[in-house]
């Protein structure tokens, strides 16, 4: 009887070195293919976190939930405390002279949720002016929380053009 072992390993044990040695090129052979996956499911991931938590921590955004935290129309809907969601979506743009910020901003609270719709702009250290600034209740119900202005409060150029169409 020959006693010498086999050349390539213990052929009982075939089926389990081959999957040990698949595993191994699918991970580090053919140039890594796993880990270039893996690395580059990590940075789109990352780019899209960098995206959420810019906007998320845009000016214009903070400024429309505080004011939405503070209307009475929106804490009757969803309660106290309203906590604002991440998956907050449209677009902010921030310039030297002028920023502006159209999104949508998921609001809950313990009574309810929903989506807040602001709209709106700064120019240089002026407050921030929404030309829309809505809350869309879960269920149906849609609060606006700009308060209409009276004529009085509009400004100067608007009335005087009403007053010369006169």
């Amino acid at each position: 009887m020959n006693s010498t072992p086999p050349p390539f390993g213990d052929p009982t044990r075939v089926n389990s070195e081959n999957a040990r040695a698949i595993g191994k090129g699918i991970g580090i052979g053919c140039g890594g293919c796993l880990t270039i996956v893996i690395g580059f499911v990590a940075l789109i991931l990352m780019i899209i976190a960098i995206v959420f938590v810019s906007i998320r921590n845009s000016e214009g955004v903070n400024v429309a939930v505080e004011r939405a935290k503070k209307a009475p129309g929106v804490i009757e809907a969803l309660g106290e405390p309203i906590e604002m969601g991440w998956l907050i979506t449209g677009q902010t743009k921030g310039e030297i002279s002028r920023k502006t910020v159209r999104v949508e901003i998921p609001l809950s609270g313990p009574k309810g949720s929903g989506k807040l719709y602001a709209e709106g702009s700064k120019s240089g250290d002026s407050e921030w002016t929404f030309v829309n600034l809505e809350l869309a209740v879960d269920g149906g119900e849609r609060l606006q929380l700009l308060a209409a202005r009276p004529e009085a409060e509009a400004p100067a150029a608007l009335q005087n053009s009403s007053n010369s169409a006169k």
